[in-house]
């Protein structure tokens, strides 16, 4: 029998493979489609069609067809003395089922736990408890780095990088009376020396510290966003003065990478 010819339109490609590209075939229209409802999102308003049109960089006829068949399925709908649009009940429903399908921490645990296994690292997942930062997962790297803290323990705010990390980003209110404890008499609005340390944390992505938490110990910690961008956990590498110090920039600038993934995937914008 004469082998049946592969449909495929490419000549080399092998059957049944598929060929690495760096895109899939889709369908146009679909894909045009999700860009309006990007450029509506982007808007963060109401819009009119040529709000939309203009967002989307096309005309106001093409993307008045568009617009019409969200209306018609109930993705977006109209607001009646304006006109604008805006998103309606069943994009609220889509978003809504993508969130309960999507376990922030389960799927942080999932990164983190890769983490580790490729980098050889020593990951720590923190998350804020109600008396502040607590462990609730540690991977251990090779070599692994054996130390008083565990799952369950609560980090300082001011000396370590993973409570640093939630002092840059959550609301003064609930660092507060953790500062006091450790003897903060200024409140974190008005004290210069924090101030400044969150202002930095903020700008680089990421926060330090080396010898406070535990002699001998440093680390290096970034946040992890869901939807609405709520802190949703933080990531901290650790490293030990028995660890070769030539691994921490790699190690830095690859959880920065992987928790904005994660981030966006959870719906942090």
């Amino acid at each position: 029998m004469i082998p049946a010819k592969s449909s495929s339109s490419n000549k080399n490609e092998p059957a049944g493979k598929d060929v690495p590209t760096g895109k899939r075939r889709g369908i146009n229209s679909v894909e045009i489609s999700i860009k309006i409802l990007d450029a509506i999102t982007e808007l963060e308003q109401p819009a009119s069609l040529t709000d939309i049109s203009n967002q989307v960089g096309m005309g106001v006829s093409q993307t008045h067809r568009y617009v019409s068949s969200f209306l018609n399925c109930g993705i977006l709908r109209q607001e009646p003395n304006s006109t604008l649009y805006k998103l309606g009940p069943k994009a609220l429903q889509i978003g809504l089922s993508a969130i309960a399908a999507n376990d922030p921490i389960s799927l942080t645990d999932i990164m983190a736990r890769q983490f580790s296994i490729e980098n050889r690292a020593t990951i720590l997942m923190t998350v804020w408890g109600n008396n502040g930062p607590t462990i609730i997962r540690w991977y251990h790297g090779q070599p692994p780095i054996y130390t008083i803290l565990t799952i369950g323990s609560v980090l300082p705010v001011t000396q370590s990088a993973t409570g640093r990390m939630f002092m840059a980003h959550l609301p003064e209110s609930f660092v507060e009376p953790m500062l006091k404890n450790e003897g903060w008499k200024t409140p974190l609005g008005r004290n210069p020396k924090l101030i400044k340390g969150k202002e930095k944390i903020l700008k680089d992505g990421i926060a330090d510290v080396d010898g406070t938490v535990v002699p001998g110990l440093r680390a290096y910690a970034t946040p992890v966003f869901g939807a609405d961008n709520q802190l949703i956990a933080v990531l901290s590498v650790v490293g030990s003065d028995q660890i070769d110090r030539s691994m921490d920039k790699k190690w830095i600038a690859e959880l920065k990478t992987q928790c904005k993934e994660l981030s966006a995937e959870l719906g942090a914008t």
